[in-house]
């Protein structure tokens, strides 16, 4: 009757390892498909970061931005639409709705970004710092013999 309890045990472990096996195998599968997704993401950042891509984005994101700027001041009700809404009581305007609030604040943090990079690169490049000085070891100074 051993005998069959240990044909069982081995029957299951080896079902186990199998088992284990084709998770492992999934797992490396997964892992190499994330390695290679990462590899294409990071040729892709260090294309974009190439000078006429850059270039290209910081236009495009600052023309965004001035249109969303122009948009938004031209919406805006003048001094006379507003003296005559609060003597009047004109109701206010209809909410705007969560993706149109999302993606208006998505552009602007897109263009305040491009801006900060842009300036910083034009920092670095129009004033760069030194490079800093290499430390000289300081020479032995022998110990006096007491």
């Amino acid at each position: 009757m051993s005998e069959v309890g240990e044909a069982m045990n081995g029957d299951r472990r080896s079902a186990l390892e199998q088992r284990a096996e084709a998770v492992r195998s999934r797992l490396e599968r997964r892992l190499d498909a994330l390695d290679d997704r990462r590899d294409r993401l990071v040729e892709l950042a260090k294309k974009a970061s190439q000078p006429p891509v850059s270039v290209v984005l910081i236009g495009t994101a600052s023309l965004v931005g001035v249109a969303l700027l122009v948009r938004q001041l031209r919406q805006r009700p003048n001094r006379r639409q507003r003296l005559g809404a609060a003597v009047f009581g004109v109701p206010p305007r209809k909410p705007e709705g969560f993706l149109a609030k999302a993606l208006k604040r998505a552009a602007l943090s897109f263009v305040a970004t491009l801006a900060q990079r842009a300036s910083t690169r034009g920092l670095d490049h129009f004033l760069p710092e030194a490079p800093p000085a290499s430390r000289v070891a300081a020479p032995e100074v022998p110990r006096p013999d007491y």
